[in-house]
């Protein structure tokens, strides 16, 4: 079933509600604003979500090696889990659709 509480779903890549990825029970919880164009096409095409890919994931990587963590370690998810065409900021209203 598909979330249809804002017009967040209307995306090109059918991206809807994307869980969040990586350890279920981590102790370490990131928390992003919303898939980029980058995630959710991988997601659109493996039907698994992604988090943090490209260049920001590159940097990500980095940060978690510096801090003696790696991605299995973390979680990682997105406040608002459809992806916006132009990564558009998600507006209070959709955010809260999310929760």
């Amino acid at each position: 079933m598909k979330c249809t509480d804002c017009k967040g779903h209307e995306n090109e890549y059918g991206i809807n509600c994307v869980p969040f990825s990586g350890n279920p029970n981590a102790d370490v919880y990131f928390l992003g604003e919303m898939a980029g164009k980058d995630e959710a096409y991988q997601c659109s095409k493996t039907g698994k979500p992604f988090h943090f890919i490209g260049k920001a994931g590159r940097i990500l990587n980095e940060l978690l090696g510096l801090a003696g963590l790696e991605r299995n370690d973390v979680a990682i998810a997105n406040a608002h889990r459809c992806y916006k065409k132009g990564n558009a900021d998600p507006t209070p209203k959709e955010l809260e659709k999310c929760f």
